[in-house]
Formats: C-alpha cells, structure tokens, sequence
C-alpha cells in the first residue's frame, strides 16, 4: 500500500471513529453508573487485545530467520506489519489509559471522558482488525 493509501485508510478509520464518538455525545442517554462500569469493561477489553498483540509481534519476532519473513523484509512488508502493530498497540494503551482515567472522574464530566473513550476504542479496534489479518496470513503463509 502507498503512503497516500495509508493516508486514505488513517482518514477513513478516523473519520469513522469521529462518527461514532460523535453520536456517542450526541444521542446516548446513558447514566453515569452505567458508563462507570463499561469503561471498565473497555478497559479490561483494550488490556486482553494489548497482550495478545504483543504475543503475536514477538511470536513473528521470533520466525525471523523463515524465508517468507526474510523476503517481507527485503520488500519492506515487515517493517509496514511492525508499524502497524506498534501503532495498534499505541492506540490500545491510549484507549486503557483514557478508559482507567473515565474511572475516577467526577460525575459531570464521565460523558466527555467516556466520548473519548468511544472515539479511541473504534480507532483502535479498526486498527487492531487491520493488524490482526495481516499477522493472520502471515502466520498461515509460515
């Protein structure tokens, strides 16, 4: 994929978390409690993806010495797949931050925080779908 790709996928996945965050803040009427206690869901959620992602690099770190990852490194796949896990597991740890910090935040403002939340959790859950095919038909290519 070219970088003007990457640039269309980025602004499409962030287009559509802004549409989900949006009419997170627009059209829930959710009460606090209950936000209280998704976003410790969404947090445990964002911690289970971030250790599996993690697994899963160190998993394909470990084949390096395979045929199929020494030609994506010759090409420069491993480096776009590395990218991309980095910045999933970049948007996760943001998303577990944000969702830990909507814990403790006073009940006026838990709607702000927890549109936030809305908005980093689709960011990194469409991302973490991107990473997880590629590292999928990499894993099944071995």
């Amino acid at each position: 994929m070219t970088t003007l790709g990457r640039q269309m996928a980025l602004l499409t996945r962030v287009l559509l978390s802004a549409g989900v965050g949006y009419s997170f803040e627009r059209w829930s009427n959710v009460e606090a409690a209950q936000i209280y206690s998704a976003t410790g869901v969404v947090a445990g959620v964002c911690a289970t993806l971030l250790g599996f992602l993690i697994a899963s690099v160190a998993i394909i770190t470990a084949l390096v010495e395979k045929t199929l990852i020494a030609n994506m490194k010759k090409t420069g796949h491993y480096k776009v797949l590395m990218d991309e896990a980095f910045l999933t597991c970049a948007l996760l740890l943001v998303t577990l931050a944000i969702s830990t910090a909507a814990l403790v935040v006073a009940q006026d403002s838990v709607k702000h925080v927890s549109t936030v939340t809305a908005f980093f959790l689709t960011l990194s859950l469409l991302y973490a779908y991107g990473a997880g095919r590629k590292f999928a038909v990499v894993v099944s290519t071995i």
